[in-house]
């Protein structure tokens, strides 16, 4: 199997094709994954984004008496994610995103820990 790594380009979104010609003239094309535009199109992002909603809603019924206790600490550690992973995305090199994913998933570590005592009180 030979590989033309030619990229087809049109107008608009549309993500590059790598063209493989397959033995007995068979063309065969995949979709090359394209670079995100920004922060915005990290599927990662739209995760923690959902998360950090679930856990505002999820912080709604713990008892009031915890409102400045692990109903801050929560809710700041699941703003945490998203907003560590937009961060790095935003920097432009791959170091200093792998560091800010690496504080997203402390982050997540800290909201685990803080739903399992949430869990542990009753």
């Amino acid at each position: 199997m030979s590989e033309d790594k030619t990229k087809e380009t049109t107008p608009g979104e549309q993500p590059a094709r790598i063209v493989r010609r397959e033995p007995a003239g068979i063309t065969m094309t995949e979709e090359e994954p394209r670079r995100p535009r920004d922060y915005h199109d990290l599927l990662v992002r739209q995760k923690g984004m959902a998360l950090a909603k679930q856990i505002y809603v999820l912080t709604q019924r713990l008892p009031d008496t915890e409102r400045f206790g692990l109903v801050t600490q929560m809710r700041r550690a699941a703003v945490s994610v998203p907003s560590n992973i937009a961060e790095g995305q935003a920097h432009y090199t791959t170091g200093e995103f792998i560091q800010f994913l690496s504080h997203a998933v402390g982050s997540i570590s800290e909201l685990d820990t803080q739903l399992t005592l949430a869990i542990d009180l009753g």
